[in-house]
C-alpha cells in the first residue's frame, strides 16, 4: 500500500457513542480513510447521546444515517470499552447479533476449513445452517462471554480446531488473538476483508 495507507479510498463512519473508542476514528484516519462524519467520539459518561452498545437501536439507527448522509462504505458502532462491535453496511444493512456472527465465521472458515465456531446459546438454528454451508461446525453453548471464550479454549486443548468463539452481544474471539474480546480487532477483520474484496 502506497505510503502504509491501506485504507486510502475508504469513507469509514465511527460511533463511539462517548465511550471509549473515539481514538479508533484516528487509528483508521491514519491508515488513510476518510472518517469525516462519525459520530460521538468524544467520551463522555453521561452518554448523552445514546448508550454505546451495538445492540442499543438509537446506536444502531443513528449509524445507519450517518453512513448513508456521508456515503460511507461502512458504519463501525463500539461499546463503551470497546470489546464489542456491529458494523453497518454502504446500503444501510445492520450487522449485529446472528449475521455479525455469520459474517465472522465466513472470515475464519476461509482461513480454517472444518473448524468449529463456538457461540452462545441464543443464536438462531439457520445460522448453524450458514456456517455449515462455510464448511464448519457450529456449536451452540452456555451464555455469557466468558463461557464461549472457555469453551473454545478447551476445544483447543482437546484437539479441536476452535479458532472463533462469539456470543451475539458482539464479543468475539479469535484464537489469532490470544482469545482476547476486542471490538476493534473484530472490525479490523472486516475491514481487511472488506480491501481484499474491493482489490479482488
Amino acid at each position: 500500500e502506497e505510503g502504509g495507507r491501506p485504507l486510502a479510498g475508504l469513507r469509514l463512519v465511527v460511533n463511539a457513542g462517548n465511550g471509549a473508542g473515539g481514538f479508533f476514528a484516528g487509528l483508521l484516519a491514519g491508515l488513510g480513510a476518510d472518517v469525516r462524519g462519525s459520530l460521538h467520539l468524544e467520551p463522555d459518561g453521561r452518554f448523552p447521546n445514546h448508550v454505546p452498545n451495538p445492540e442499543d437501536k438509537q446506536a444502531m439507527a443513528a449509524t445507519v444515517a450517518a453512513v448513508r448522509a456521508a456515503g460511507a462504505d461502512l458504519g463501525i458502532v463500539l461499546d463503551t470499552d470497546v470489546d464489542r462491535a456491529g458494523v453497518v453496511m454502504a446500503d444501510g444493512t445492520e450487522l449485529n447479533r446472528d449475521r455479525l456472527v455469520a459474517l465472522m465465521a465466513a472470515i475464519v472458515l476461509e482461513n480454517e476449513p472444518g473448524a468449529t465456531i463456538v457461540t452462545d446459546s441464543v443464536t438462531s438454528v439457520g445460522l448453524g445452517e450458514f456456517i455449515a454451508a462455510k464448511g464448519g461446525r457450529h456449536l451452540r453453548y452456555q451464555r455469557g462471554y466468558r463461557n464461549v471464550i472457555e469453551k473454545a479454549q478447551a476445544l483447543e486443548a482437546a484437539g479441536v480446531k476452535a479458532p472463533m468463539a462469539m456470543e451475539t452481544s458482539g464479543h468475539c474471539v479469535l484464537r489469532e488473538n490470544g482469545f482476547l474480546d476486542d471490538g476493534a480487532y473484530l472490525v479490523v477483520k472486516v475491514l481487511v476483508e472488506l480491501v481484499r474484496r474491493r482489490r479482488a
